[in-house]
């Protein structure tokens, strides 16, 4: 009788790269409450209409949430090459220069009600590539009011750190995995996502360059649009990703619908758990809601 192959990911010997990896973690709340209500189907039972009513829509919101980030995946990794009779006409060096800083390594990973983005910290001539970072904390700002637009709550963190994709097939592992959750289960606390300490140093440092050429000022101009544009300090100190700030802002007439669908759904929300005394959810959508008044002006109609 023959045995079945050994898979790739099941050799213990198998080489495994380690790099520093940016990885965001995107947890969707309130599933875990839902999925509690649900009674134990046994084998003599079927489920009944409102079991698979409820099914549907807990997976709905996580189908939702997948697609969101897989489209926007692909969507970023489309290299916009200049056209034919300009990049024909460009020496093979500048060519590959502009291969390089365009090319995205940006890779989205999920299970269960957690969704992953995570890239390789890559680097050209010794000079970082910030596009997959700024990949990363452009869609995590889109992600976030596109969901709570639709009446879901989601929670994270960034953080940049050691891990590999080799481990697992399709899936990023390490000490930057597991950073990202920490900062996301014990410090983000409400409806936010919140920068790693590592993150937020690397950027302030990045700034701080002197760009060597035209194609590290690329970066560097990303570094500090990510800094200035994207990322904000909350009102407990911590830098989060500012989804309603100058960066999203860019594309005001596009996500402004979305926007006010957030802000009343979130206003929703506190005043349901005022309502039922739920003190704990009413200070936390209290602070978001906070972050919604202090920003709503810049996205009046």
């Amino acid at each position: 009788m023959s045995s079945a192959p050994i898979r790739q990911e099941d050799d213990p010997n198998r080489p495994i790269s380690v790099a520093n990896y940016a990885v965001a973690l995107v947890d969707v709340l309130n599933q875990r409450q839902a999925l509690m209500q649900w009674a134990v189907v046994t084998e003599d039972d079927k489920p009944g209409a409102e079991f698979l009513a409820k099914l549907k829509a807990t997976v709905g919101r996580i189908l939702d949430v997948r697609k969101m980030l897989r489209d926007y995946v692909e969507g970023f990794a489309e290299r916009n090459l200049p056209p034919q009779d300009v990049w024909s006409t460009l020496p093979e060096s500048m060519r590959q220069e502009y291969l390089a800083f365009s090319t995205s390594n940006l890779r989205m990973q999920s299970f269960s009600d957690t969704a992953i983005l995570y890239a390789p910290m890559r680097a050209h001539r010794g000079e970082p590539l910030m596009k997959d970072v700024y990949g990363i904390i452009g869609g995590v700002a889109m992600l976030i009011p596109g969901l709570l637009s639709v009446g879901v709550a989601a929670r994270g963190a960034i953080e940049i750190g050691a891990g590999t994709g080799d481990a697992f097939e399709g899936q990023i592992y390490g000490p930057c995995l597991a950073m990202a959750h920490h900062l996301e289960s014990g410090v983000a606390d409400y409806p936010r996502v919140v920068i790693g300490p590592h993150l937020n140093k690397y950027l302030r440092g990045f700034a701080a360059r002197k760009p060597k050429d035209p194609w590290s000022a690329l970066s560097w101009e990303m570094a500090n649009e990510i800094r200035n544009s994207f990322v904000a300090n909350d009102d407990d100190g911590r830098p989060i990703v500012d989804f309603l700030g100058p960066g999203m802002r860019q594309q005001r007439e596009a996500m402004k619908p979305f926007v006010h669908r957030a802000f009343a759904f979130v206003q929703r929300e506190r005043d349901r758990f005022k309502r039922d005394g739920n003190k704990k959810l009413e200070d936390r959508y209290a602070r978001l809601l906070r972050y919604f008044e202090l920003r709503m002006a810049s996205w009046a109609n």
